[in-house]
């Protein structure tokens, strides 16, 4: 049976709507890019869902991730998704290993007492390179730190590093573009402690003074103009006392703006580029695309970026 919310948590919903209206109704001109609004039409319905529905939210999130139910239901590829998880977490401390949340509808496999989906997969990737190159202990070392994402989609990023560093005293600060806030807001308003989380629009970035000990991008920066990515860059480099994280493609294929991001993070960080382990089968398919279909898609880059000494 389908999970429906509460009345408490349809309150919940109903007032994280009127907060984004607010924000659509004050946002000045020119704080999108002309691939967002393409992208950002495609959801608005959103705002009309009945609040009762947003049980099913992560039925929605294709928009960012191109996860879709129908790969689960069917178990199409069950096979190979449970050898990738087992991949990833083989050699992880057990604390690391990400499940997703109980609270709403879950959409993907369960497996012993884990539930997991392929976004759960793509962030644990994250966390295993934020643990293996040592950042996570580094940051468990300090008493208090924050941590902000830039176009964090759903969430599903933050509700992860909150629930593997519950003893660590950490203000998130989400930023993003209000129509993408009605997610990340209502899937932790859901899921998570939302005491320490700040959504911020992004028309409203540069009123931003604090410093960051995590800074974490993911397929974001690609989709940018030059304008909007020199104004974070700049901005990370003047506050960053810690780590950029970057999983980007040097520039999104529908974005008419000429931009290089690996170019402009090497401009202002010492980067450090993670290179990703491949099997055997992975390898010669990328091979065939290359030498043989000639249309090997762009391939994202994963850095850690340190303020250069």
């Amino acid at each position: 049976m389908m999970k429906r919310l509460d009345r408490s948590d349809c309150e919940k919903i109903k007032r994280i709507k009127n907060e984004v209206r607010a924000m659509l109704e004050e946002r000045p001109d020119g704080y999108k890019s002309s691939l967002e609004n393409l992208a950002c039409e495609k959801f608005e319905y959103l705002m009309g869902l009945d609040e009762q529905y947003f049980a099913q939210l992560r039925y929605h999130t294709y928009y960012f991730d191109s996860d879709n139910y129908l790969g689960y239901f069917a178990g199409l590829y069950e096979t190979r998704d449970l050898a990738r998880w087992k991949s990833l977490t083989e050699g992880i401390p057990r604390w690391l290993v990400l499940s997703d949340p109980s609270s709403i509808e879950h959409m993907g496999y369960t497996w012993g007492e884990y539930l997991i989906s392929q976004n759960t997969m793509r962030f644990q990737g994250i966390v295993n390179t934020l643990y293996r190159e040592g950042i996570l202990d580094e940051l468990k070392k300090r008493k208090h730190i924050k941590v902000m994402e830039i176009g964090a989609g759903y969430g599903g990023l933050i509700y992860n590093l909150q629930k593997i560093l519950p003893d660590v005293a950490i203000e998130f600060t989400i930023v993003d573009l209000p129509e993408t806030l009605l997610f990340s807001k209502s899937y932790l308003a859901l899921t998570a402690n939302t005491e320490k989380i700040k959504f911020l629009p992004n028309y409203k970035f540069n009123t931003l003074r604090d410093q960051y000990d995590l800074v974490l991008n993911i397929a974001t920066f690609q989709q940018l103009t030059k304008e909007q990515l020199d104004m974070y860059l700049d901005f990370i480099q003047k506050n960053l006392r810690g780590w950029l994280y970057s999983q980007n493609v040097d520039r999104y294929r529908l974005n008419p703006s000429p931009i290089n991001v690996s170019e402009e993070l090497k401009k202002r960080f010492s980067v450090k580029e993670i290179h990703q382990k491949r099997d055997a089968k992975r390898i010669a398919k990328d091979l065939i695309k290359k030498y043989i279909l000639r249309r090997l898609p762009p391939g994202y880059h994963e850095y850690i970026c340190t303020t250069k000494s």
